[in-house]
């Protein structure tokens, strides 16, 4: 039996199905071990930490599923680290696309399909199952009206609720928002907030007022939130909604700069699918058209996803905000009744694709003797 050491104790999300008895940092890890599992943050922060563990035939597991907004800052630090230790087989696992100029100690396992099996094998049904299953019947008995659920300050998500103050959407009847804004500790981070509202480039002296004005109502919690990631919940308030308005973690803006970024999902992305909800998504251009390749239905009907086609992140949470006002004009229940199939099939299409991120990712475990 191989020794396996679980550093960052992630081996859950994943790996449950091929080990069985680990060892983690908080245990009494000692020695040489067959298989080291590692995070993102402990790859590119604290690798020496892991040298001690590494023998002659060690093989490190990488895994930035769930991770991996803003890949290019890590593949950048990835490729000094396996550069730099070309005596150690990597293989890194991804659940996006990434380039294939990796030098030979390292092996890539990256499919946008392993995304939703991390999410739902194991979110859904074990760390937050307090906030019900995700398949709970409540869901698919749907209102008029629609959620966006924010948790973390980021650029996009102020310009986001600026489109929202402008056009009175943040307290419409029919909607179901919540803009956290939280840090590690739980709470708002105004002084950031303040720091953004007054140095990024986009805002107005109006636009500003209109953000100031608003801070003391921040956070705006739905359902008495208590600071936990909103994007993580199954409640029957924003559940219930027909439309869901998705802001991803990277959409290629961040600090008033603006960059090329490679597409990810997170849970945010898959939930829709899941909840019988018609998405409209802010997250890098593209990322509707992948979706829509993947076999899933983007009901084009009723709305224009061309702003996924808008490289300039400004106008595109403008153009995406603009769907949303329209598709709000319908009577969107009697459209979800004249449609559910359509709500049905993506639902299965998404339990597919988790099924068939599972034959990918176990295929690589045994072709690379993992196990």
């Amino acid at each position: 039996m191989k020794r396996i050491l679980d550093y960052d104790c992630i081996a859950g999300d994943l790996f449950s199905t091929f080990y069985t008895e680990i060892d983690t940092r908080f245990s009494n890890h000692v020695g040489i071990y067959d298989i080291i599992v590692l995070s993102r943050d402990n790859i590119q922060d604290n690798f020496d930490d892991i040298l001690p563990h590494i023998g002659q035939h060690t093989k490190v597991i990488v895994s930035i599923v769930a991770e991996s907004g803003c890949i290019e800052d890590f593949l950048l630090i990835f490729y000094q680290i396996t550069k730099k230790h070309s005596n150690i087989q990597f293989y890194l696992i991804a659940d996006c696309e990434l380039p294939d100029s990796f030098d030979e100690n390292v092996k890539v396992c990256a499919s946008f399909k392993i995304s939703p099996l991390a999410f739902f094998e194991n979110f859904s049904h074990s760390r937050h199952n307090q906030h019900y299953n995700i398949n709970y019947p409540f869901v698919y008995k749907k209102e008029n009206g629609f959620s966006c659920l924010n948790g973390r300050l980021r650029t996009h998500r102020i310009l986001l609720l600026l489109e929202f103050l402008k056009r009175n959407l943040l307290h419409k009847d029919s909607s179901s928002v919540s803009f956290l804004f939280y840090a590690n500790t739980e709470k708002i981070d105004y002084e950031q907030y303040d720091v953004m509202v007054n140095t990024l480039p986009y805002f107005s002296e109006n636009d500003i007022k209109l953000l100031t004005d608003i801070k003391e109502y921040l956070p705006i919690k739905l359902n008495d939130e208590n600071g936990d990631n909103p994007a993580l919940k199954i409640d029957d308030g924003s559940s219930k909604k027909i439309i869901s308005l998705i802001t991803e973690n990277v959409v290629g803006i961040d600090c008033g700069m603006t960059y090329a970024d490679t597409i990810t999902f997170t849970e945010k992305t898959w939930k829709p699918f899941k909840l019988h909800q018609v998405p409209i998504y802010i997250g890098i251009p593209g990322s509707v058209s992948t979706l829509r390749s993947l076999g899933f239905d983007l009901f084009d009907d009723i709305i224009d996803h061309s702003y996924d086609t808008e490289t300039d992140p400004v106008k595109r949470i403008k153009l995406a905000v603009d769907q949303l006002e329209k598709v709000l004009e319908l009577d969107l229940v009697q459209f979800y009744k004249d449609n559910h199939t359509r709500f049905v099939k993506n639902n299965i299409q998404c339990e597919t694709i988790k099924m068939e991120g599972y034959i990918i990712l176990k295929n690589f475990i045994l072709e690379n003797d993992l196990i």
